[in-house]
């Protein structure tokens, strides 16, 4: 990829600090978020007050808003009223002749990626041709558009484009700019090749409510072993890079690393790292952690001796002593862990494959307290590991069922199961390996959750008069909380625009609350403090 930035003096950035903040050059709301996300405040529909409606925009269909004043900014400062009629037409089209068509991508995160990829590329277009003026400052000197030119998609990438994208671009260019398909054909090319770019090098924004053009991050290094990771302002698109270890000799962009396709943050092992950065950059990752020595360090095996917690590497580390016992493992036991990992490699994967391209369906339960084909295929592969004789607890494999499995119950608002899967993963798993995931806001999120659930569960547990297991998770909730909140503090700094570490914070708060529940230890009691708690709440308003 060609350089953008002029060759500069080295610097020293620490742990923690802001190395740029980025504001997307063009950006646009992605479903299924886009439906209930006020497109210029960001607010969710759930939030608003009571009585608060979300207003879709009736001209383009592709955006909707909290209040009169929001739709009012958004269509002047956000110049939404050069586009509108535009995507509009763009919006009608999809949904009523090509959405449903589009066989060939069969992952609906494929179709919502590419309809924004489209969306994007029509915006660049018709600022061009509307002469509307460059609001976007470039980089470091150059110019947004001048960047954009200079960008390189992977070439690996254009196949995949050729054979699934592009016969329905030009379709859509024609509806959305209202000009003959013979007329398109004159610039199909130019526009193509936009919205090839906007397919493969653009970032989702906070909570995967859309996508945007940061023409910064196409210029970093994608890596696995990151430097860097994002959080959000604004509650949305605005991106503050922040440095996640000292960087001892910053010259540019270009000495920044982290994995763009990662930002799902799932805790992948090195073979689905490596198979994804090959698919999209043509070219493996050589980092630290993508080796087979790291890979043996994920896939650990028990020690040998009986009740040593110690976990050996599976490869040629297992035959030296045992730093905590001193006993070193056999050979029959290291190709025995290495046989039971490779059929939860086999199943992962599979798992992994139908999450894919079944989405929703595979991972949901379609009732409530129910279960479904993701959830059994990972409640076998825990047991297998759990019942193992020679299967470290502390793995990867571990750690992405209980991520996923957590993900499943806690969106399902099950929250005491949620507990069994968030409880180990913060607690041990997450602790225990050097994954982009551990770096991301993503995984402090969960620590937010694990707080909400600790809260649920307790109270569930005290209301069954178990007073010393609800004092137990309580204790251990607080516990995962602080060591998250010092976890974040540790990688991005006091700093807390993007609202993780005051979200940790509100959960400490809330459990002074359950402090006081905890202290009621009879019904009677209970009883008398929730209607003077709910006295007091309503002589506060």
């Amino acid at each position: 990829m060609t350089a953008v930035t002029p060759a500069a003096p080295s610097r020293f950035i620490k742990a923690g600090t802001t190395v740029f903040t980025s504001e997307p050059w063009v950006w646009t709301m992605m479903t299924p978020l886009r439906d209930m996300t006020c497109a210029q405040c960001f607010v969710l529909k759930r939030d608003l007050p009571e009585g608060g409606k979300i207003r879709l925009c009736s001209g383009c269909r592709s955006c909707v808003f909290c209040s009169k004043d929001c739709q009012t900014t958004f269509w002047t400062e956000g110049q939404h009223k050069h586009h509108c009629a535009m995507l509009g037409r763009l919006m009608k089209q999809w949904e009523t002749k090509l959405h449903d068509s589009c066989n060939c991508m069969a992952d609906d995160q494929y179709r919502r990626q590419f309809l924004a990829a489209v969306q994007l590329a029509l915006m660049v277009w018709n600022k061009r041709k509307l002469g509307i003026p460059e609001t976007h400052p470039g980089v470091d000197g150059t110019s947004a558009e001048e960047v954009f030119a200079a960008m390189e998609p992977p070439e690996l990438r254009r196949g995949q484009y050729r054979m699934w994208f592009q016969s329905y671009v030009q379709k859509l260019v024609s509806v959305a700019l209202n000009v003959p398909l013979t007329e398109v054909a004159e610039f199909f090319d130019d526009i193509s090749e936009i919205v090839f770019k906007m397919m493969y090098l653009c970032y989702t924004l906070d909570h995967e409510i859309g996508l945007g053009m940061y023409l910064e991050v196409p210029f970093m290094q994608h890596r696995c072993d990151v430097n860097v990771g994002p959080i959000w302002l604004n509650k949305g698109k605005t991106m503050m890079m922040k440095a996640v270890e000292d960087i001892p000799n910053y010259t540019g962009l270009g000495d920044l690393r982290y994995t763009q396709w990662l930002y799902f943050m799932r805790p992948f092992t090195n073979h689905f790292r490596s198979t994804e950065t090959w698919k999209q950059f043509g070219k493996s990752c050589e980092c630290t952690l993508c080796t087979d020595e790291y890979e043996a360090e994920l896939k650990p095996m028990k020690c040998k001796t009986e009740n040593c917690t110690a976990a050996i590497p599976t490869d040629n580390r297992a035959f030296l002593p045992c730093k905590s016992c001193g006993v070193p493992s056999t050979a029959e036991n290291l190709e025995a862990a290495k046989k039971e990992y490779e059929e939860l490699g086999k199943k992962y994967e599979k798992a992994y494959t139908l999450r894919q391209t079944e989405g929703f369906v595979a991972c949901f339960p379609s009732t409530p307290g129910g279960t479904s084909p993701d959830m059994d295929r990972k409640r076998d592969m825990l047991k297998a590991m759990e019942e193992s004789k020679f299967i470290h607890p502390v793995n990867i494999y571990r750690l992405c069922c209980c991520f996923e499995m957590a993900d499943t119950h806690f969106f399902s608002e099950e929250y005491i199961e949620a507990w069994k899967y968030l409880k180990p993963m913060t607690q041990e798993l997450i602790p225990a390996f050097r994954l982009p995931f551990n770096r991301c806001l993503v995984a402090f999120s969960k620590y937010d959750w694990v707080g909400q659930c600790a809260i649920e569960v307790a109270q569930a547990l005290w209301k069954k008069a178990k007073y010393a297991a609800a004092n137990k998770v309580r204790d251990e909730g607080k516990a995962i909380v602080e060591y998250g909140i010092n976890f974040y503090i540790s990688t991005y700094g006091e700093e807390d625009e993007g609202g993780i570490l005051n979200e940790l914070r509100k959960v400490q708060e809330e459990f002074k609350y359950l402090d006081t529940i905890l202290s009621v230890v009879d019904e009677e009691s209970y009883k008398r403090f929730m209607a003077q708690n709910q006295s007091t709440q309503s002589s506060a308003q």
